[in-house]
């Protein structure tokens, strides 16, 4: 018998084939994964701070952990970036960019060089390997002087990293209210407490005289 006829001609057919073609040449794109960093401010003792910069991919993890250690200390804005370097990804703290405000009166003081945390080190926040979130810390405090700036608006670049956001600033008041760190704490005064020693050899304190002396104390 003569061997069947080829099927007809479909609009159908002819489309999938193209469809299937232009998914080939379509370029594969790979997806880059968000970051978040949030800034904590440690009051340390009198316009004196620990501003620590935490960064995190697990957000319910690092909620659980600000809410055990950070729950009393004030936050700043989140900043969402991703890495540049998606294999060995880092971002680094510049402290060295120019400022728009002046500084006069505080100081800032880094705990390591490079500011720099890692992508690894984020990836590992909420293991076992890494229980707390990477941070990078930074000392600030201000000194009640003439001419000191009220306020510390401090700009920090940061590398390596593609984010909206260029740049954070460290905020920060000055108290001026007290001159020292130590007004509100008074030095106790050594005070001689009478006693009767009469009667049956015992030492006995006269409770009129031991209230004056604490009045005397506080």
């Amino acid at each position: 018998p003569p061997p069947p006829p080829p099927p007809p001609f479909s609009q159908e057919n002819e489309s999938s084939g193209d469809d299937d073609d232009s998914v080939k040449d379509k370029p594969q794109v790979k997806g880059t994964r968000s970051y978040t960093g949030q800034i904590y401010y440690v009051r340390t003792g009198f316009n004196r701070w620990l501003a620590k910069l935490m960064i995190i991919r697990d957000v319910n993890a690092f909620m659980k952990y600000v809410e055990a250690e950070h729950s009393k200390d004030e936050k700043d804005e989140m900043i969402r970036f991703q890495f540049i370097d998606p294999v060995n990804g880092y971002i680094e703290l510049d402290m060295n960019i120019p400022q728009e405000r002046p500084v006069k009166g505080w100081t800032l003081v880094p705990h390591k060089r490079p500011l720099r945390l890692t992508k690894k080190d984020a990836d590992l926040f909420g293991s076992q390997e890494l229980p707390i979130p990477p941070s990078c810390l930074i000392t600030v405090w201000g000194e009640i002087k003439d001419n000191a700036e009220k306020l510390l608006s401090y700009s920090v670049g940061l590398i390596g990293i593609d984010s909206d956001t260029k740049e954070i600033c460290i905020n920060r008041f000055l108290d001026t209210s007290s001159t020292t760190e130590t007004t509100s704490h008074k030095t106790p005064q050594s005070i001689h407490i009478p006693v009767n020693t009469s009667g049956n050899n015992l030492t006995q304190v006269d409770p009129h005289q031991l209230v004056e002396c604490i009045k005397l104390v506080f």
